[in-house]
């Protein structure tokens, strides 16, 4: 009797054990249909628009894969609010190395946009997909106006061997686009970008009397109390304007061990806008970003062909709190 109670309780711990690790699992493919429902890779839907629907009407109470398998998926933009508080990760069809790819066309359009401003994590993870072609890649739009940290954030979204390419203005079928972010943060905070490459990250030169827009793009623009971001591991090449950006009290973020080449004039750039300004866009007073570390990056030219900095800060403040700590970096 004691060995069927203990066999028992075996069993059911290990059911609990699988169900706890249950998974909902989502198909794409190109050549698919969204009409489909996605449940298997015989019946593939095609679009993220569509995924977002069906998991709308699931509504799974568990972690989310969606299985994108190789091909080309062209013009697609989504603006992602699905949220049930566990994982949801866009991946390479069975995690493999193969890139999907997302291309815009020249779209002046943004592929991806979280929209999530309720003070949660959103907890997205993006694997192995190449975003070409479009104005933006990828943006995380939480409150930018909201001062309170405890509110109109959202968080803790990861990507991982991403290929991030010809971004912005230059690769745009408008001659007047220009772009601020091949990655913007707004309010975003704890998210992780690593083992991932942003190669062309543009804005086009100007024409005669037009105004000089190649240096408004970053790689990685973290804005608007955007902190505790890592950006590790990965390779910046050729971005026409300084390849990372923080902006107003986007504080402790860390970017280490990355290669920029061919980058901006400064790996690193913070800005804050003084209410004071004329041009200042924010309707109310910024601050300095505090607390950022910059350290172990290989820096291997500007974008002009000259040597790159390590960092350039706005304006002039007391150092009693450092706005940016740096070791390990090397010129090459």
């Amino acid at each position: 009797m004691r060995l069927f109670t203990a066999i028992t309780s075996a069993c059911l711990l290990m059911l609990a054990s699988n169900d706890s690790a249950a998974v909902t699992k989502i198909y794409m493919s190109a050549a698919g249909s969204d009409a489909n429902n996605g449940a298997s890779t015989s019946t593939p839907v095609k679009s993220l628009q569509r995924v977002q629907s069906l998991l709308v009407t699931l509504d799974p109470d568990d972690d989310v894969e969606v299985h994108i398998a190789p091909g080309t998926y062209l013009g697609q933009t989504v603006y992602w609010n699905y949220l049930n508080g566990h994982t949801i990760t866009f991946t390479s069809q069975a995690f493999g190395s193969t890139r999907p790819v997302f291309d815009g066309q020249g779209a002046s359009s943004t592929w991806f946009t979280l929209a999530s401003a309720l003070g949660l994590e959103t907890n997205l993870k993006f694997r192995y997909i190449q975003v070409q072609n479009y104005l933006t890649a990828i943006y995380f739009s939480g409150n930018r106006e909201e001062t309170d940290l405890s509110l109109g954030w959202n968080g803790h979204n990861d990507l991982y061997g991403m290929m991030i390419r010809r971004i912005g203005g230059k690769y745009t079928t408008s001659s007047t686009d220009y772009s601020t972010a091949a990655v913007r943060l707004v309010n975003s905070r704890n998210n992780t970008i690593s083992n991932s490459h942003f190669v062309y990250i543009e804005n086009a030169a100007p024409a005669a009397n037009e105004t000089d827009f190649r240096g408004s793009i970053h790689a990685v623009y973290m804005a608007h109390r955007s902190s505790n971001n890592l950006i590790q591991t990965s390779q910046f090449v050729n971005v026409s304007g300084d390849p990372i950006r923080v902006r107003d009290s986007s504080d402790y973020n860390q970017i280490e061990s990355n290669v920029f080449t061919n980058s901006g004039a400064y790996a690193y750039s913070e800005w804050y806008c003084d209410i004071s300004r004329t041009d200042c866009t924010s309707p109310v007073y910024e601050c300095p970003s505090f607390g950022n570390l910059v350290r172990n990056n290989q820096l291997a030219g500007s974008y002009d062909g000259g040597g790159l900095g390590t960092f350039v800060l706005s304006g002039s403040l007391p150092n009693s709190c450092p706005r940016v700590r740096t070791s390990g970096n090397a010129t090459l």
